[in-house]
């Protein structure tokens, strides 16, 4: 995961040069239910969330701190100038992941978001993009308000605990993406096979005579069964590389867990197994049972 720093676009203010943490990396410390709802938020507008992960900065830079009005014709330039910009730097970075050999899955996800993104209007674009940026702002703030009421006078035991759990909804939305991917690469690797059978079918008629359109119908057909074998050794690979990973991230998840079990044993369950309260004494008094 990683953020690309952007480049300067006609004066827009840049958000590597703002203190605060990029919007991005707060919406992915929400909780499991309000990140799936930026998520699912992403989805419905048809923008990957490949493509607000690996150009967080730029989009935040030149969509969120934007002032362009899309109902205003002055501005209607502007708007496409931009929108034609967005589209070359998601290329860019495509090219930067293929020359890093990163993820296939993650270059395709963002080339085909890419071809779609591209049909839209310009206007229509810059709108949905900017939706999904105040919809992330929404679900912070509605978060952030429920944290604040929930955590007035906390003890600080309450607060480490608070941290930890924080730590494991990250995580867990990590893993969740990860899934994804992994759900995606299967997928690939079905339809890469369900090919390879068809071609290998092919083969077999040729073999009982059966008569097929081209020069050398025997070549095409062994060439094309040994690019696909290639496609598929690849893809197994990626899908082999991916499981272990989800592996490693429920391992770290679990751990995380451990670790907030033993927080909550250590400052809570002791406390009240160990301390011994009056059984007459008045409920009025219960906040001084187990002292924190």
């Amino acid at each position: 995961m990683f953020s690309l720093v952007p480049r300067d676009f006609r004066g827009l203010p840049l958000a590597a040069s703002r203190l605060e943490m990029l919007q991005w990396d707060r919406v992915k410390h929400l909780n499991f239910e309000s990140f799936c709802a930026a998520y699912n938020y992403y989805m419905h507008k048809g923008i990957a969330i490949e493509i607000r992960e690996h150009l967080s900065a730029w989009i935040e830079s030149n969509f969120l701190y934007s002032n362009f009005d899309p109902e205003n014709p002055e501005h209607f330039e502007r708007i496409s100038l931009l929108c034609t910009d967005f589209f070359n730097e998601i290329k860019r970075v495509v090219q930067n992941l293929t020359a890093a050999n990163h993820d296939i899955t993650i270059r395709l996800n963002l080339l085909s978001s890419l071809s779609n993104l591209q049909k839209l209007c310009h206007l229509d674009l810059y709108r949905r993009m900017r939706d999904c940026l105040l919809e992330e702002r929404r679900l912070l703030q509605l978060e952030s308000t429920s944290q604040r009421s929930s955590t007035q006078g906390a003890p600080n035991n309450t607060l480490e605990v608070s941290e930890q759990l924080d730590s494991i909804v990250r995580l867990r939305n990590q893993y969740t993406l990860s899934v994804e991917h992994l759900r995606v690469l299967k997928t690939e690797l079905r339809t890469l096979l369900q090919m390879r059978n068809e071609t290998q079918l092919n083969i077999s008629q040729l073999g009982s005579g059966a008569i097929f359109k081209g020069a050398n119908p025997g070549q095409y057909f062994a060439d094309k069964l040994e690019n696909e074998n290639g496609r598929i050794g690849t893809t197994t690979s990626l899908v082999l590389e991916h499981e272990a990973h989800c592996l490693e991230q429920v391992q770290v998840l679990v751990n995380n867990l451990e670790g907030a079990v033993h927080s909550l044993d250590k400052h809570f369950l002791q406390l009240i197994k160990w301390s011994q309260p009056s059984t007459d004494a008045p409920l009025d008094t219960v906040d001084t049972w187990y002292p924190g």
